[in-house]
């Protein structure tokens, strides 16, 4: 009711109602097939936005020429999801390496609302990070919150998803079309949003009370958009470079060349 008289006040464009459950990725297709805009986000119902999650985002794109998915909530031990092409990029770069997390406790707050008890000390200390002209970013992205560039999500299936949750979905329709054409998966240094989850706590409520009505307008950083392809080359080293991570002493001394210590590295496996 309360989406419908926003639709009816013209704070929402277009709102789509099915009578039948079609499931979470074909709700999103519906919308994302007739996007026109260059960018999109898609978001679960119970995402909190704080102020300026906007603005951080479109930082990191305005940055990254070729960031094409960026969350405003960075996850923990997620850094070779859908990432190699940047991992290829800043290979042997000191810009991308492992620096200590901005905040821990927002971290926390994710992997409890996912149903975990706590968080470790060891998921929260160091998070893989690339830096330019003084933005940080996180490797990779959540999907319960992100924005994408529609360019990278112009050749999606045509056919609908089997499942209504879960299964390769989120994989085939939101991960691996902008992967195919070299985006990059991003999330901010910080935290700019909230996943809630099944059950309301005091910090959340502390949280949406300390957000600040937003009442200009702020125009974003105009960001040039390069049509995106999908590159063989770059495919197949993409390929070869996972496959040698599948060897534990590679794996291992690349991280610690991206600045994990010896002790870190002994808890770094779960």
């Amino acid at each position: 009711k309360k989406l419908y008289d926003l639709h009816i006040a013209k704070v929402i464009d277009e709102l789509i109602i099915e009578n039948t459950n079609i499931g979470k990725l074909n709700a999103i297709l519906k919308g994302l097939r007739s996007v026109t805009e260059p960018f999109v986000t898609i978001a679960d119902a119970d995402i909190l936005f704080l102020n300026n999650w906007d603005v951080e985002v479109f930082k990191i794109f305005k940055t990254f020429k070729k960031a094409a998915v960026v969350s405003p909530i960075p996850l923990f031990r997620n850094q070779l999801s859908y990432t190699a092409n940047i991992w290829l990029d800043y290979l042997f770069s000191s810009k991308l390496k492992f620096r200590s997390v901005k905040n821990p406790v927002a971290l926390e707050q994710f992997a409890k609302s996912i149903g975990w008890s706590s968080l470790e000390n060891r998921f929260k200390d160091v998070i893989v990070t690339l830096k330019e002209d003084n933005v940080t970013t996180v490797i990779s992205a959540t999907h319960c919150v992100a924005t994408y560039k529609t360019s990278y999500l112009r050749d999606l299936p045509k056919m609908s998803s089997k499942y209504k949750l879960g299964g390769d979905s989120e994989r085939k329709y939101l991960d691996e079309p902008p992967y195919k054409k070299d985006g990059y998966r991003l999330s901010t240094y910080d935290n700019y949003a909230y996943h809630l989850g099944n059950t309301i706590e005091d910090w959340q409520r502390k949280a949406y009370t300390s957000l600040t009505s937003v009442t200009v307008k702020q125009d974003l950083p105009e960001i040039v958009i390069n049509e995106p392809k999908t590159n063989v080359v770059r495919a197949f080293l993409k390929k070869i470079f996972l496959k040698l991570l599948t060897y534990r002493p590679v794996y291992n001394f690349l991280l610690l060349r991206k600045g994990l210590t010896k002790a870190q590295l002994k808890q770094f496996w779960y």
